[in-house]
């Protein structure tokens, strides 16, 4: 049996589209021998070629119950048409995903302002009752009182602010 032939019974076992070096490896011959083969055979119509140089398989042209070339070829366009879709989706997909990431920081960020917000008020609400406490009890000048009162109130809206804007500084910067 010749190596044409071979590799004609090869095609007829499998049915299906074969490359070079799964034809080599099935018949324990080297590829270049399948490639004069492969050659003579396309040459007196028993097989066509499909794919680039780079890459190509080889499969009979006559009908033998299995997969034939053009059958493969319309598979292989209709499956770079789903794979094109389908990374187009997942790209589609990523970009939705992150901007709901971002969506779901900036309420992170702002819940966490809302309460730094709130413990401002406390601390100031806090603070001025220990003050009118302080009044109650001692025997101060009105304006030591006053005084006393914009000190404290000064303070902590000042330590509130700068807490705000490390919580932006922090929190508020995209990452990359």
């Amino acid at each position: 049996m010749t190596t044409e032939e071979k590799i004609e019974a090869c095609f007829r076992k499998h049915q299906e589209p074969l490359s070079r070096k799964e034809i080599a490896e099935e018949l324990g011959i080297t590829e270049r021998s399948v490639t004069r083969s492969l050659s003579n055979l396309a040459d007196k119509g028993i097989i066509s070629k499909i794919g680039s140089s780079r890459y190509s398989v080889w499969c009979l042209t006559e009908n033998t119950g299995g997969i034939t070339c053009d059958e493969f070829s319309n598979l292989r366009t209709l499956l770079n048409d789903n794979v094109a879709d389908a990374k187009g989706a997942s790209e589609n997909l990523e970009e939705k995903v992150c901007e709901v990431e971002d969506k779901i920081n900036k309420v992170y960020l702002d819940l966490i302002a809302i309460m730094g917000i709130f413990v401002a008020v406390f601390s100031l609400v806090v603070s001025n009752a220990e003050r009118a406490y302080d009044i109650a009890q001692s025997e101060l000048k009105l304006s030591e009182i006053i005084e006393g009162i914009v000190v404290s109130n000064v303070s902590t809206i000042v330590a509130v602010a700068a807490l705000l804007w490390l919580i932006k500084l922090f929190f508020g910067v995209k990452k990359k």
